[in-house]
């Protein structure tokens, strides 16, 4: 099993760039050492905090944008052939949740009604109509009662 403290290793391990440090980590995950994926976690979770968040996303979502992107390396990890690209596979795949979540958000987003009433017909309803029209079909079926004197002083 190949860590980052192995002696093969030309430079010690917090010199290497994260890309490098992280495909280590997930080359040995996938090799059957279990601690490697808790450190690949601590390692590239705060770079995934920092994308997730920059899409406009709470805390709540932010979180669980995060942890889909975990679960989605663990479901989908044999599709990474260069474990040097996990990285990018990670941060790719972080940003495409982040958007779809955010879409779906704003989608879902309550619009106040102080923002909405601007934006609302400004015909009276169906239902004011009918009432409006079956009060003025009664006031002149009444007049049509009066006789035609009444009915001119009326007019």
């Amino acid at each position: 099993m190949t860590t980052l403290g192995d002696a093969a290793s030309a430079e010690p391990a917090d010199e290497l760039p994260r890309w490098e440090r992280a495909g280590t980590l997930f080359r040995a995950w996938r090799d059957g050492e279990a601690r490697a994926m808790d450190d690949l976690v601590r390692l590239m979770s705060p770079t995934l905090w920092h994308i997730v968040r920059a899409y406009g996303l709470d805390a709540a979502l932010a979180e669980d944008v995060v942890q889909t992107t975990w679960l989605t390396l663990v479901r989908r990890h044999e599709s990474i052939a260069d474990a040097r690209a996990v990285s990018g596979w990670l941060t790719t795949t972080a940003r495409r949740e982040a958007w779809r979540v955010g879409r779906a958000q704003r989608r879902a987003d309550v619009t106040e009604t102080e923002d909405l009433e601007p934006k609302l017909p400004t015909q009276e309803s169906a239902e004011t109509s009918a009432t409006r029209l079956d009060g003025a079909h009664r006031l002149w079926d009444a007049v049509g009662q009066l006789t035609e004197r009444c009915q001119r002083l009326c007019g």
